[in-house]
């Protein structure tokens, strides 16, 4: 079986890690699914504007509907 997710680094302030480690212990929310989440929610909203701002998004975009299959 493949393994659909990437390990991927990012910066983030003390307090945001603070935050989190407060979610994890005291809500048992796994943080991982959290930031997954938090992600996909803020591409989802903004997604209309990032695919007018950049001619690269809509290019690939065009490519990916001329595909055959």
């Amino acid at each position: 079986m493949t393994q659909l997710t990437e390990i991927q680094q990012f910066k983030i302030t003390t307090e945001q890690k603070k935050t989190l480690r407060i979610l994890h212990k005291k809500y048992k929310i796994n943080t991982s699914q959290f930031i997954r989440d938090a992600i996909n929610e803020k591409l989802q909203r903004d997604k209309k504007s990032i695919i007018n701002s950049f001619k690269e998004v809509q290019e690939y975009l065009k490519q990916l509907n001329n595909c055959p299959f």
